[in-house]
């Protein structure tokens, strides 16, 4: 956001910089298309997976886009249209393709549970929720 340092939410003591978020995502994109390419496997789909951007060494690239919406918007706006307004930047920005799918994160996200109340459902967890998107919307 652009009234935002890019930071995420995290326990106490634990690194949320946009560097610890890119590395964290790294991995967990390279996991998470290991993870495609077995399930395919299990479907008798053949070994194939999704295609990540790598650089030279093979390392999944991660790109930060600072959106032009403020924390406030984002927390203020329903998921759908939260979604809908990103995806547009992301599109027109330099990063932006429409033959390519993007895996994106929204660092400006809070999860606001101080009673500390065990969450019955799902609803119930995204009512404590400030400025997701789930599964594009």
């Amino acid at each position: 956001c652009k009234d935002h340092d890019g930071s995420f939410q995290s326990p106490p003591g634990l690194d949320s910089t946009v560097s610890a978020a890119v590395k964290k995502i790294s991995v967990s994109s390279t996991v998470l298309q290991c993870v495609m390419g077995e399930l395919l496997w299990e479907q008798k789909m053949g070994r194939r997976t999704f295609a990540l951007e790598t650089d030279r060494e093979g390392q999944p690239v991660v790109h930060s886009h600072q959106s032009s919406l403020t924390v406030e918007e984002t927390h203020s706006l329903g998921q759908e249209k939260l979604w809908e307004l990103l995806a547009r930047e992301i599109i027109s920005s330099k990063i932006g393709d429409k033959k390519v799918k993007y895996l994106a994160f929204l660092s400006s996200t809070r999860y606001n549970n101080s009673k500390r109340i065990k969450p019955f459902s799902h609803s119930h967890t995204l009512a404590m929720t400030k400025g997701h998107i789930a599964l594009g919307g």
